[in-house]
């Protein structure tokens, strides 16, 4: 991938540097984060290559890509499996003098309040770095279902709001779905699924996969609603009620929408 997945290989090491050092002062506590060339690039190639091969997935080139970039995010994650670990080692007195003596550090003060969260759910660091080596093979479920669901399944056609036959692809799904006519919403839902049956063995593989992938990260631990979802003060059951409720939100337009088409004239619904 070019001269940037070259410097993030020669920064791996650098980033490895500061493993056992944390602690000892505050000027190297939080040096592993002072490496904003490595992030940035790491972030540029990863959200590049993953966009890139989002645009056709047929072009193995672009898919290739976008492999090397997650194997390359795994390999930063690697490197720097060891930090979240050893900083909440620290006690929480030693950071808030830290942070109080050095110029320039009270910028990262946020960014310690929130990982401190998460010490419940941080694992020790041959766990995690154990967890950043399975990222890569364990995203692979999610790769291949990707390449069947937008590369290799067809839908077929159906017939469109104008009376044209046209070709149901996952794209054209989420419009025809909202179609004002009740046969084309059929359509698209019966082509969408018939489409799946064809390949259902496969699929079904696919998820066991992907399920017992899920069960591996549990037994590290690594399966909890707060560990999945980014630090944040709001309760996850708040959060889980805010989800609820927007979900039971949506159904009830969608019910509606669909009812208010029912009773137009023939003219509006076709």
């Amino acid at each position: 991938m070019g001269s940037g997945s070259g410097a993030i290989l020669e920064a791996l090491p650098t980033l490895s540097a500061h493993r056992g050092k944390l602690g000892e002062a505050a000027r190297t506590c939080c040096k592993p984060l002072k490496h904003p060339d490595c992030q940035t690039i790491i972030a540029n190639l990863y959200v590049y290559a993953g966009l890139k091969s989002y645009e056709d997935t047929r072009i193995s080139e672009n898919a290739a890509r976008f492999s090397e970039a997650q194997g390359m995010y795994s390999q930063y994650q690697q490197a720097l499996a060891y930090f979240t670990p050893e900083l909440l080692a620290i006690p929480d007195e030693t950071l808030t003098q830290f942070i109080a003596q050095t110029p320039g550090l009270e910028v990262y003060a946020h960014y310690l309040d929130e990982t401190a969260r998460m010490r419940p759910y941080t694992l020790s660091e041959a766990e995690e770095r154990l967890l950043a080596m399975a990222s890569d093979p364990l995203d692979k479920f999610d790769s291949v279902f990707t390449a069947i669901d937008s590369s290799d399944l067809s839908f077929g056609t159906m017939i469109d709001e104008s009376g044209d036959e046209v070709e149901l692809t996952n794209s054209r799904y989420g419009a025809f779905l909202h179609s004002t006519d009740r046969d084309v919403r059929e359509a698209a839902w019966k082509g969408l699924f018939e489409g799946y049956k064809t390949l259902n063995h496969t699929l079904a593989a696919n998820y066991e996969g992907h399920v017992k992938s899920r069960v591996f990260l549990r037994a590290l631990g690594a399966l909890s609603p707060d560990w999945s979802t980014p630090p944040t003060p709001t309760p996850f059951r708040s959060r889980f009620s805010i989800i609820s409720s927007q979900r039971h939100e949506k159904a009830a337009r969608h019910c509606s929408a669909i009812s208010n088409s029912e009773k137009k004239p023939s003219a509006w619904t076709g």
